[in-house]
Protein backbone atom coordinates (compact mmCIF):
# COMPACT_ATOMS: atom_id res chain seq x y z
CA UNK A 1 0.00 0.00 0.00
CA UNK A 2 1.07 3.40 -0.82
CA UNK A 3 0.79 6.28 1.67
CA UNK A 4 0.87 9.43 0.43
CA UNK A 5 2.42 12.55 2.74
CA UNK A 6 2.22 16.27 1.72
CA UNK A 7 4.19 18.24 3.62
CA UNK A 8 2.87 21.69 4.54
CA UNK A 9 5.69 24.55 5.71
CA UNK A 10 4.75 28.37 5.99
CA UNK A 11 7.84 30.54 5.34
CA UNK A 12 7.79 33.80 5.46
CA UNK A 13 12.06 33.92 4.31
CA UNK A 14 12.29 31.20 2.10
CA UNK A 15 15.54 30.37 3.30
CA UNK A 16 17.54 27.95 0.69
CA UNK A 17 19.90 26.77 4.26
CA UNK A 18 16.93 24.87 5.92
CA UNK A 19 14.38 24.24 2.72
CA UNK A 20 16.88 22.57 0.46
CA UNK A 21 17.67 19.86 3.30
CA UNK A 22 14.09 19.17 4.02
CA UNK A 23 13.45 19.15 -0.26
CA UNK A 24 16.27 16.32 -0.44
CA UNK A 25 15.11 14.08 2.21
CA UNK A 26 15.05 10.33 1.74
CA UNK A 27 11.79 8.42 1.87
CA UNK A 28 10.17 5.21 1.61
CA UNK A 29 9.68 3.78 -1.84
CA UNK A 30 6.12 3.02 -1.00
CA UNK A 31 5.78 6.91 0.04
CA UNK A 32 4.53 9.37 -2.20
CA UNK A 33 5.69 12.81 -1.22
CA UNK A 34 4.97 16.19 -2.22
CA UNK A 35 6.20 19.73 -0.53
CA UNK A 36 3.61 22.50 0.04
CA UNK A 37 5.16 25.86 0.80
CA UNK A 38 3.20 28.69 1.81
CA UNK A 39 5.59 31.68 1.37
CA UNK A 40 3.69 34.19 3.85
CA UNK A 41 5.41 37.47 2.04
CA UNK A 42 3.85 39.02 -0.50
CA UNK A 43 6.76 40.28 -1.63
CA UNK A 44 8.86 37.43 -1.75
CA UNK A 45 11.18 36.39 -4.59
CA UNK A 46 10.74 32.74 -5.03
CA UNK A 47 14.91 31.49 -5.19
CA UNK A 48 15.89 30.11 -8.50
CA UNK A 49 17.18 26.81 -6.31
CA UNK A 50 13.62 25.94 -5.85
CA UNK A 51 12.67 25.65 -9.63
CA UNK A 52 13.99 22.29 -10.39
CA UNK A 53 11.55 20.74 -7.21
CA UNK A 54 8.51 22.67 -8.97
CA UNK A 55 9.36 21.44 -12.61
CA UNK A 56 9.95 17.84 -11.10
CA UNK A 57 5.97 18.24 -9.56
CA UNK A 58 7.29 17.44 -5.91
CA UNK A 59 7.22 21.28 -4.89
CA UNK A 60 4.06 23.68 -4.98
CA UNK A 61 3.93 27.03 -3.77
CA UNK A 62 1.42 29.32 -3.04
CA UNK A 63 2.18 32.86 -1.95
CA UNK A 64 -0.20 34.61 0.01
CA UNK A 65 -1.62 37.83 -0.54
CA UNK A 66 -1.44 39.13 2.54
CA UNK A 67 1.00 38.27 5.42
CA UNK A 68 -1.12 35.97 7.34
CA UNK A 69 0.90 34.31 9.72
CA UNK A 70 2.10 30.86 10.17
CA UNK A 71 -0.65 29.15 11.69
CA UNK A 72 -3.00 30.82 9.03
CA UNK A 73 -0.52 30.03 6.18
CA UNK A 74 -1.45 26.11 7.47
CA UNK A 75 -4.72 26.54 6.81
CA UNK A 76 -3.84 27.26 2.80
CA UNK A 77 -1.77 24.06 2.93
CA UNK A 78 -4.11 22.05 4.39
CA UNK A 79 -6.56 23.24 2.10
CA UNK A 80 -4.22 22.53 -0.82
CA UNK A 81 -3.40 19.16 0.42
CA UNK A 82 -4.63 16.20 -1.00
CA UNK A 83 -3.01 12.87 0.19
CA UNK A 84 -3.82 10.84 3.40
CA UNK A 85 -1.32 12.14 6.05
CA UNK A 86 0.04 16.09 6.92
CA UNK A 87 3.04 16.40 8.05
CA UNK A 88 3.85 19.96 9.46
CA UNK A 89 7.23 21.28 9.77
CA UNK A 90 8.78 24.99 10.48
CA UNK A 91 10.65 26.41 7.80
CA UNK A 92 13.48 26.64 10.25
CA UNK A 93 14.35 22.86 11.60
CA UNK A 94 16.75 20.85 10.21
CA UNK A 95 15.00 17.16 9.72
CA UNK A 96 16.90 13.47 10.82
CA UNK A 97 18.21 11.90 7.85
CA UNK A 98 15.58 9.14 8.52
CA UNK A 99 12.83 11.23 9.44
CA UNK A 100 9.93 10.14 6.57
CA UNK A 101 11.28 6.50 6.78
CA UNK A 102 10.24 6.91 11.03
CA UNK A 103 6.64 8.16 10.27
CA UNK A 104 6.12 5.68 7.44
CA UNK A 105 6.88 2.93 9.22
CA UNK A 106 4.24 4.11 12.03
CA UNK A 107 1.94 4.79 9.95
CA UNK A 108 1.96 1.08 8.70
CA UNK A 109 2.06 -0.20 12.30
CA UNK A 110 -0.92 1.96 13.96
CA UNK A 111 -1.95 4.31 11.65
CA UNK A 112 -5.71 3.05 11.23
CA UNK A 113 -6.11 3.82 14.87
CA UNK A 114 -4.41 7.32 15.77
CA UNK A 115 -5.10 10.72 14.46
CA UNK A 116 -1.58 11.18 13.92
CA UNK A 117 2.22 11.08 15.72
CA UNK A 118 4.22 13.90 17.40
CA UNK A 119 7.78 14.32 16.50
CA UNK A 120 10.77 15.60 18.43
CA UNK A 121 12.02 18.56 17.94
CA UNK A 122 15.31 18.92 19.92
CA UNK A 123 17.76 22.10 20.41
CA UNK A 124 21.14 21.91 20.00
CA UNK A 125 23.72 21.31 23.32
CA UNK A 126 23.29 25.11 25.42
CA UNK A 127 26.25 26.88 24.92
CA UNK A 128 25.98 30.08 26.61
CA UNK A 129 24.28 31.12 30.20
CA UNK A 130 21.37 31.68 28.23
CA UNK A 131 20.70 28.93 26.31
CA UNK A 132 21.30 26.92 29.56
CA UNK A 133 18.67 28.79 31.56
CA UNK A 134 15.99 28.33 28.88
CA UNK A 135 16.57 24.66 29.14
CA UNK A 136 16.32 25.20 33.16
CA UNK A 137 13.02 27.25 32.90
CA UNK A 138 11.43 23.84 31.37
CA UNK A 139 10.11 26.61 28.81
CA UNK A 140 10.96 24.23 26.05
CA UNK A 141 9.32 21.04 27.86
CA UNK A 142 6.52 19.65 24.68
CA UNK A 143 9.16 20.12 22.35
CA UNK A 144 10.82 17.29 23.60
CA UNK A 145 8.41 15.43 25.38
CA UNK A 146 7.89 12.45 22.91
CA UNK A 147 10.78 10.96 24.21
CA UNK A 148 9.01 10.40 27.82
CA UNK A 149 5.69 10.17 26.83
CA UNK A 150 2.99 7.61 24.76
CA UNK A 151 0.61 9.58 23.85
CA UNK A 152 -0.25 13.24 23.93
CA UNK A 153 -2.67 15.66 23.44
CA UNK A 154 -1.07 18.22 21.22
CA UNK A 155 2.56 18.66 19.71
CA UNK A 156 4.42 21.76 18.41
CA UNK A 157 3.40 22.44 14.90
CA UNK A 158 7.48 22.23 13.98
CA UNK A 159 7.07 18.41 13.66
CA UNK A 160 4.10 16.73 13.71
CA UNK A 161 1.99 14.42 11.29
CA UNK A 162 -1.76 14.32 11.28
CA UNK A 163 -4.33 11.81 9.66
CA UNK A 164 -6.08 14.20 6.68
CA UNK A 165 -9.26 12.59 7.98
CA UNK A 166 -8.69 13.55 11.79
CA UNK A 167 -8.27 17.25 10.68
CA UNK A 168 -11.46 17.34 8.65
CA UNK A 169 -12.65 20.45 8.54
CA UNK A 170 -10.83 21.68 11.68
CA UNK A 171 -8.41 24.47 11.08
CA UNK A 172 -5.99 26.60 13.05
CA UNK A 173 -7.90 29.34 14.64
CA UNK A 174 -7.22 33.15 13.51
CA UNK A 175 -8.00 34.32 17.27
CA UNK A 176 -4.93 33.48 17.60
CA UNK A 177 -1.93 36.02 17.22
CA UNK A 178 -0.19 35.94 13.95
CA UNK A 179 3.32 35.36 15.10
CA UNK A 180 1.92 32.37 16.87
CA UNK A 181 1.07 31.30 20.71
CA UNK A 182 -1.68 28.61 21.35
CA UNK A 183 -3.04 27.77 17.89
CA UNK A 184 -1.00 24.55 17.65
CA UNK A 185 -2.21 23.38 21.00
CA UNK A 186 -5.79 24.62 20.41
CA UNK A 187 -6.01 23.10 17.10
CA UNK A 188 -5.05 19.52 18.50
CA UNK A 189 -7.17 19.68 21.11
CA UNK A 190 -10.56 20.18 18.46
CA UNK A 191 -8.75 17.30 16.66
CA UNK A 192 -8.45 14.47 19.70
CA UNK A 193 -12.17 16.16 20.51
CA UNK A 194 -13.46 14.01 18.10
CA UNK A 195 -10.79 10.65 17.83
CA UNK A 196 -10.83 7.58 20.23
CA UNK A 197 -7.34 8.17 20.76
CA UNK A 198 -4.62 11.23 21.40
CA UNK A 199 -1.29 11.69 18.82
CA UNK A 200 1.37 9.27 19.48
CA UNK A 201 4.49 10.07 20.75
CA UNK A 202 7.01 9.37 17.96
CA UNK A 203 10.94 10.36 19.35
CA UNK A 204 12.44 8.29 16.20
CA UNK A 205 10.91 11.09 13.90
CA UNK A 206 13.59 13.55 14.85
CA UNK A 207 14.22 17.56 13.77
CA UNK A 208 16.46 19.92 15.54
CA UNK A 209 15.73 23.33 15.88
CA UNK A 210 18.28 25.84 15.82
CA UNK A 211 18.47 28.58 19.02
CA UNK A 212 17.72 31.69 18.42
CA UNK A 213 19.77 34.50 16.95
CA UNK A 214 19.37 37.12 20.11
CA UNK A 215 17.84 36.48 23.66
CA UNK A 216 16.12 39.46 23.51
CA UNK A 217 14.29 38.04 20.51
CA UNK A 218 13.69 35.05 23.15
CA UNK A 219 12.25 36.98 25.36
CA UNK A 220 9.79 38.61 23.26
CA UNK A 221 8.89 35.16 21.73
CA UNK A 222 8.24 33.37 25.43
CA UNK A 223 5.86 36.61 26.13
CA UNK A 224 4.07 36.36 22.46
CA UNK A 225 3.75 32.54 23.23
CA UNK A 226 1.87 33.08 26.71
CA UNK A 227 -0.11 36.41 25.58
CA UNK A 228 -1.59 34.05 22.77
CA UNK A 229 -2.13 31.43 25.32
CA UNK A 230 -4.12 32.96 27.91
CA UNK A 231 -6.82 32.38 25.06
CA UNK A 232 -6.46 28.57 25.87
CA UNK A 233 -8.37 28.17 29.59
CA UNK A 234 -11.57 30.12 27.84
CA UNK A 235 -11.63 28.02 24.82
CA UNK A 236 -10.94 24.50 26.55
CA UNK A 237 -12.98 25.30 29.94
CA UNK A 238 -12.02 21.90 31.04
CA UNK A 239 -8.28 21.97 31.49
CA UNK A 240 -8.22 25.43 33.10
CA UNK A 241 -7.12 25.86 36.61
CA UNK A 242 -6.48 28.23 39.21
CA UNK A 243 -3.42 28.92 41.18
CA UNK A 244 -1.89 31.38 43.19
CA UNK A 245 -0.19 34.75 42.13
CA UNK A 246 3.06 34.31 39.51
CA UNK A 247 5.54 37.25 40.04
CA UNK A 248 4.14 39.38 37.36
CA UNK A 249 0.07 38.77 38.48
CA UNK A 250 1.50 39.75 42.46
CA UNK A 251 3.58 42.59 41.11
CA UNK A 252 1.00 43.79 39.58
CA UNK A 253 -1.79 43.11 42.88
CA UNK A 254 0.80 45.77 45.11
CA UNK A 255 1.10 48.54 41.96
CA UNK A 256 -2.85 48.12 42.11
CA UNK A 257 -2.84 48.72 46.11
CA UNK A 258 -0.42 51.44 45.15
CA UNK A 259 -2.51 53.48 42.95
CA UNK A 260 -5.16 53.39 44.96
CA UNK A 261 -3.21 54.01 48.04
CA UNK A 262 -2.13 57.17 46.38
CA UNK A 263 -5.61 58.36 45.46
CA UNK A 264 -6.72 57.60 48.56
CA UNK A 265 -3.77 59.38 50.37
CA UNK A 266 -2.66 56.43 52.18
CA UNK A 267 1.48 55.25 51.89
CA UNK A 268 2.10 51.91 50.51
CA UNK A 269 5.80 51.02 50.44
CA UNK A 270 5.72 49.60 46.91
CA UNK A 271 9.69 49.54 46.83
CA UNK A 272 10.40 47.20 49.48
CA UNK A 273 7.23 44.98 48.50
CA UNK A 274 8.17 44.52 44.99
CA UNK A 275 11.97 43.96 45.89
CA UNK A 276 10.52 41.07 48.35
CA UNK A 277 8.22 39.33 45.30
CA UNK A 278 10.86 39.38 43.21
CA UNK A 279 13.69 38.41 45.27
CA UNK A 280 11.30 35.72 46.74
CA UNK A 281 10.55 34.48 43.14
CA UNK A 282 14.17 34.19 42.22
CA UNK A 283 15.22 32.14 45.90
CA UNK A 284 11.82 29.76 45.13
CA UNK A 285 13.15 29.41 41.65
CA UNK A 286 16.82 28.91 42.90
CA UNK A 287 15.17 26.16 45.31
CA UNK A 288 13.06 24.90 42.21
CA UNK A 289 16.20 23.86 40.39
CA UNK A 290 18.35 22.64 43.12
CA UNK A 291 15.56 20.43 44.23
CA UNK A 292 14.32 19.19 41.06
CA UNK A 293 17.40 19.31 38.58
CA UNK A 294 20.42 19.43 41.06
CA UNK A 295 20.99 23.02 39.36
CA UNK A 296 22.30 25.32 42.49
CA UNK A 297 23.30 27.84 39.37
CA UNK A 298 22.43 31.38 40.90
CA UNK A 299 23.23 32.69 36.73
CA UNK A 300 20.75 29.95 35.69
CA UNK A 301 17.99 30.41 38.14
CA UNK A 302 17.95 34.40 37.36
CA UNK A 303 17.48 33.58 33.54
CA UNK A 304 14.65 30.70 34.54
CA UNK A 305 13.26 33.69 36.36
CA UNK A 306 13.29 36.02 33.86
CA UNK A 307 12.06 33.88 31.28
CA UNK A 308 9.05 32.69 33.38
CA UNK A 309 8.38 36.66 34.10
CA UNK A 310 8.22 37.41 30.54
CA UNK A 311 6.44 34.35 29.61
CA UNK A 312 3.91 35.42 32.82
CA UNK A 313 4.14 39.25 31.56
CA UNK A 314 2.45 37.99 28.26
CA UNK A 315 -0.33 35.58 29.86
CA UNK A 316 -1.16 38.77 31.98
CA UNK A 317 -1.55 41.41 29.08
CA UNK A 318 -3.32 38.90 27.47
CA UNK A 319 -6.01 39.22 29.57
CA UNK A 320 -6.09 43.11 30.80
CA UNK A 321 -6.15 43.33 26.86
CA UNK A 322 -9.59 41.78 26.57
CA UNK A 323 -10.74 42.44 29.40
CA UNK A 324 -10.70 39.01 31.00
CA UNK A 325 -10.07 40.42 35.08
CA UNK A 326 -11.28 36.71 35.65
CA UNK A 327 -7.98 35.28 33.71
CA UNK A 328 -6.36 36.92 36.69
CA UNK A 329 -4.55 33.49 38.74
CA UNK A 330 -6.05 31.17 35.55
CA UNK A 331 -4.04 28.96 34.13
CA UNK A 332 -3.86 26.34 31.92
CA UNK A 333 -2.60 22.58 32.13
CA UNK A 334 -0.59 21.87 29.00
CA UNK A 335 -0.63 18.38 30.22
CA UNK A 336 -3.96 17.91 29.58
CA UNK A 337 -4.52 15.06 32.06
CA UNK A 338 -4.83 17.05 35.87
CA UNK A 339 -1.65 15.25 36.80
CA UNK A 340 0.46 17.80 36.97
CA UNK A 341 -1.56 20.40 38.51
CA UNK A 342 -0.68 19.62 42.31
CA UNK A 343 3.05 20.36 41.51
CA UNK A 344 2.54 23.55 39.74
CA UNK A 345 0.61 24.69 42.68
CA UNK A 346 3.51 23.54 44.88
CA UNK A 347 5.53 25.36 43.38
CA UNK A 348 3.68 28.38 43.54
CA UNK A 349 3.01 28.25 46.96
CA UNK A 350 6.62 27.96 47.91
CA UNK A 351 7.50 30.72 45.66
CA UNK A 352 4.81 32.85 47.32
CA UNK A 353 5.92 32.36 50.68
CA UNK A 354 9.26 32.88 50.02
CA UNK A 355 8.12 36.47 48.43
CA UNK A 356 5.86 36.93 51.84
CA UNK A 357 9.24 36.56 53.72
CA UNK A 358 11.24 38.63 51.69
CA UNK A 359 8.47 41.38 51.72
CA UNK A 360 8.87 41.46 55.59
CA UNK A 361 12.19 41.45 55.39
CA UNK A 362 12.66 44.54 53.08
CA UNK A 363 9.93 46.14 55.64
CA UNK A 364 11.89 45.36 58.47
CA UNK A 365 15.44 46.34 56.70
CA UNK A 366 13.89 50.02 55.88
CA UNK A 367 11.43 49.99 59.02
CA UNK A 368 8.37 50.77 57.30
Amino acid sequence: MVITIDVVIPSYRLNEKFLLPILELDKPDDCNLNFILIADNPGIKIPESLNPYIDRGVLSIFINETNLGAHTSRNVGIDKSKSEWVLFLDDDIVPDDNILFAYVEAIQKEGEDVPGFVGLTEYPAAQTIFTKGVLSSDILTFFILPRYYTEMAWGVTANILIKRDAIKDIRFSASFPKKGGGEDIDFCLNIISGCSRRFVCLPSAKVTHPWWESKESAYKRFFRWAYGDSLLPNKHPEHRYYNLPNVIEFTFIALMFGIAGYALNIHIPLLPVVCGIFVGEFFGEWLKLGILKKEYSLSRAFISMTIRASNDMGRLIGNISRKRVNGLFERFDYFCDGIHVKHEKTWALVKFVMSLIFIVVFLGILKV
